[in-house]
């Protein structure tokens, strides 16, 4: 998985992979499936639980990530193909300054 121009889809726990792996060398969207992950950008911090998406971009600064013993999440990583098939990149940067504030989505019950 070394090549970070596609995309890939994986799970933490079917793949024996952990989500630290791929800090800075991906943008890494991570729905967690099991358990819980807290992590820092440096400036807040964040908890992660069940059917909640975390949303880490190659220039996010995220440190102190700890995951439970039974934590399993299925990520998607993706590395210059966003940029590269990025159509609307004027537009997208009104999200890109809010993802990179708050890289966490919280899941509602409906």
């Amino acid at each position: 998985m070394e090549d970070t121009y596609g995309c890939n889809l994986i799970n933490t726990k079917h793949d024996g992979r952990e989500v630290t792996e791929f800090v800075g060398r991906y943008h890494v969207h991570i729905l967690v499936r099991q358990g819980q992950m807290t992590f820092s950008d440096g400036k807040n911090s964040f908890t992660s639980l069940q059917g909640d998406l975390a949303i880490w971009q190659m220039s996010n600064t995220i440190q102190r990530v700890e995951c439970s013993d039974d934590f399993e999440a299925d990520v998607l990583l993706s590395g210059q193909f966003l940029q590269q098939f990025n159509p609307e990149m004027v537009s997208s940067l009104p999200r890109w300054l809010t993802m990179s504030s708050m890289p966490m989505v919280r899941a509602i019950n409906a």
